[in-house]
């Protein structure tokens, strides 16, 4: 399922507790395929001095569907060591809450196809 660029700005809803910060981090059995993650931002077209604060380079995502239903970004950084079966979501609500998951729950993530 291919998923359209979203219309307009998407709106992202912001966690009040710092417990709801972050990430929902998603591990897969073998090396995420990096080339499904079809755009890439520089850590210098965030800020200079990005790359020495945080030793991301970059990151590589794309627009994702989780769990069928909601918007996300999933993204992989540019930095040595970085995990290859990890892929970091961010989403329009806080997932863990949405979807009631805990660590080692199953999920479905749609990415574009990279055609």
């Amino acid at each position: 399922m291919v998923i359209p660029p979203p219309v307009g700005p998407l709106p992202l809803t912001m966690p009040t507790s710092p417990s709801r910060r972050g990430t929902l981090n998603l591990r897969f059995p073998q090396p995420f395929e990096r080339r499904l993650l079809t755009a890439y931002i520089s850590a210098e077209d965030i800020d200079p001095a990005w790359e020495s604060l945080t030793g991301q380079a970059g990151y590589f995502f794309a627009a994702a569907r989780v769990a069928d239903r909601y918007r996300g970004l999933a993204f992989q950084a540019d930095e040595a060591g970085y995990p290859a079966d990890l892929v970091e979501v961010l989403c329009e609500v806080h997932l863990r809450d949405a979807l009631g998951l805990h660590d080692g729950d199953r999920l479905t993530l749609t990415l574009p196809d990279p055609g």
